[in-house]
């Protein structure tokens, strides 16, 4: 009988979630988990109770969204919880905790009842906010000025050791400050080693992308669902001076492209096994995939160095990265 909260950041993951959730209870008996985006989960929760929440409003500017989110929804948060006490919840999990403004943090505790427990999952490491220090892992980071416990979880299941160790390394060079959020393999999967892929310009990275694909499926057997492309940089092609569309060209591979908030959907129906997500880095936080082709890098650098992290930890077991020579050279030398 106990109330239970999953908040997560993106809704692809939480429409997943669900899925997994279904899959393990199909009886609907677990009917007291539930799991919300953080960005709708407040408006719902005061339309339920009656307490209305404004939505951001389409013409709003990039100031007035940051604000919407990062203030507003956080007090209204507070606002709806403090009156509706009885609503609060026995267990508050929060994935992806870096991504939150540390504005939520306070608004979080508020819905977590008096002796109810309050669980924060965490990677600093995948810090995609413009401002940095506005990102609530920064409170995190320290548990012993806000009361909690910290429990360093650095044993990595989700990558191949051959992955996991590039990323050992990417943190050991890129982010000397954050050491204590390395991570080591398990040495059970190997995996293979991550394949290196230069490119001249857009067009040519189109063109690599659909023969790489197309190798996955037809050489070594991956079924299209179980891949993923991500872009690093923006995707668009007249951002890239190109009029070819990556997206276009998989469709005519015969594929089903789909995005992030649909990922759940290829795992749903037999007809789904045809499906191939292509998204950016930042929508497929959460998610994975048994093969990755991590596209358009140019550089990593302080500012780079997140996204690129991000995307190459979403790949199980098979690891392609297809970026100009200065990316390439610079992993290589990683590798």
């Amino acid at each position: 009988d106990k109330k239970v909260l999953l908040l997560t950041k993106t809704n692809g993951l939480t429409k997943f979630l669900y899925v997994q959730l279904k899959k393990i209870d199909p009886k609907n008996e677990l009917k007291n988990i539930q799991i919300y985006n953080i960005d709708s989960f407040v408006p719902l929760a005061g339309q339920k109770l009656g307490m209305p929440v404004n939505r951001p409003k389409r013409n709003m500017t990039k100031e007035e969204k940051q604000d919407h989110f990062n203030n507003y929804y956080p007090q209204m948060c507070i606002n709806i919880f403090d009156k509706f006490n009885e609503q609060k919840y026995d267990l508050v999990i929060v994935d992806e905790g870096q991504d939150y403004h540390k504005n939520w943090f306070s608004s979080l505790e508020s819905i977590t009842k008096e002796d109810g427990q309050f669980l924060i999952f965490f990677d600093p490491l995948q810090n995609t906010l413009e401002n940095h220090e506005a990102s609530m892992s920064e409170i995190l980071k320290k548990p012993d000025k806000i009361g909690y416990n910290s429990f360093p979880l650095t044993a990595n299941y989700r990558n191949s050791s051959s992955i996991s160790h590039l990323l050992s390394k990417l943190i050991k060079k890129y982010f000397p400050e954050e050491l204590n959020y390395s991570q080591h393999a398990s040495e059970s999967f190997p995996g293979r080693k991550p394949e290196l892929i230069e490119i001249k310009n857009f067009d040519d990275l189109v063109d690599k992308t659909v023969t790489k694909v197309k190798e996955l499926i037809e050489r070594d057997k991956i079924k299209p669902k179980d891949i993923g492309v991500i872009g690093v940089e923006n995707m668009t092609p007249l951002v890239n001076n190109s009029h070819v569309s990556l997206g276009r060209k998989l469709t005519e591979l015969g594929l089903k492209v789909i995005k992030a908030e649909e990922y759940s959907d290829a795992y749903l129906t037999p007809e789904g096994e045809n499906s191939i997500t292509f998204e950016n880095y930042r929508r497929f936080k959460g998610l994975e995939k048994r093969a990755i082709i991590l596209v358009n890098i140019f550089e990593i650098n302080s500012e780079t160095v997140e996204k690129i992290y991000t995307g190459l930890s979403r790949a199980r077991g098979v690891l392609t990265v297809i970026g100009n020579s200065k990316a390439i050279n610079q992993i290589k030398e990683l590798l």
